[in-house]
């Protein structure tokens, strides 16, 4: 059972990295907010067959019950989804676009050591001295990465460009750090109400309906659709849909239920790996300022979640 749920959040570990590169290639024909709406979309689809075919199976619940649920907690609903889905979507391919997949996995997996700080600064938790530690090595190794933007001595507009894109992904993943603050002190207090994986399908739900009206404010209806039908583009948004995003999500909370919730998140330094990796296998390109910055970042999370 426990191989099993390791070898699960491991292959979701290599959907999150392969995405960010995914992702990159989806953005030379559509826009960032038509790749954040048609992933949770195909997501949200994907979802509810997999809550009408498998989990009300597993756990029977009527649909109004089930309903009720979101009427009572639409105002923490609202929150999250805005934070989770949202936010982090709006902004973390506005981020790849401008900048790079490899980069955005590395200060994606800043997510811990930034949630601890939040942690600290927010709900004035005290943080342990190797918690600390733990984050200024995480964004140390940030920094690290962002040389990689005077490497090759690109233009000021280029550079400008470049670094806007990062500021994007850091604002993603404050985002996801603030959803995952929110969605803990949600289900410390309602669990006996709604378990993780009914509050994840909801959310992406709300958080669906979210993208589609900003992307509405971006782009017109008609635009929205452009391009959506290309067969590789449309391939690549269900993949990401129901990898990413359903069985994802799925399989992540599935183990945590296994192995435990410190040992599911130190996986989630796996991911800047497999999505250098990947980078590599694609380009045969890896810089010396991603490994190392991606190296400080996975030991100063890895400090972080183990203190």
């Amino acid at each position: 059972m426990k191989l099993k749920a390791y070898l699960l959040v491991l292959l979701t570990t290599f959907f999150w990295g392969f995405t960010f590169h995914l992702s990159k290639y989806l953005l030379k024909f559509v826009e960032p907010i038509q790749v954040a709406f048609f992933r949770f979309f195909y997501s949200s689809l994907f979802l509810f067959v997999f809550f009408i075919m498998v989990y009300k199976k597993r756990n029977p619940i009527s649909s109004n019950r089930f309903f009720s649920k979101i009427k009572n907690h639409w105002k923490n609903i609202l929150l999250m989804s805005s934070a989770g889905i949202f936010m982090f979507n709006f902004f973390i391919y506005k981020g790849i676009h401008l900048s790079n997949p490899v980069i955005a996995a590395i200060i994606s997996a800043a997510n811990p050591a930034i949630t601890a700080l939040l942690l600290r600064f927010w709900k004035k938790e005290p943080q342990s001295i190797y918690t600390i530690v733990g984050i200024v090595i995480a964004f140390v190794g940030i920094l690290i990465t962002l040389m990689e933007s005077f490497r090759s001595n690109p233009s000021i507009m280029q550079l400008i460009d470049f670094n806007v894109g990062n500021l994007y992904i850091l604002i993603a993943t404050f985002s996801w750090a603030v959803y995952g603050i929110l969605g803990y002190d949600f289900l410390r207090k309602y669990r006996e109400e709604m378990n993780e994986i009914e509050l994840t399908i909801i959310n992406i739900w709300v958080g669906t309906g979210m993208l589609f009206l900003g992307s509405l404010m971006e782009l017109s209806f008609f635009d929205l659709f452009l391009n959506i039908s290309r067969l590789d583009v449309f391939s690549a948004l269900v993949f990401m849909g129901i990898f990413s995003s359903g069985l994802g999500y799925i399989w992540w909370y599935e183990s945590i239920k296994i192995i435990g919730t410190a040992k599911t998140a130190i996986f989630m330094n796996v991911i800047p790996i497999m999505a250098m990796l990947i980078e590599f296998f694609l380009y045969q390109n890896l810089s010396v300022y991603k490994v190392i910055g991606g190296l400080c970042v996975i030991a100063g999370v890895t400090i972080t979640i183990y203190k």
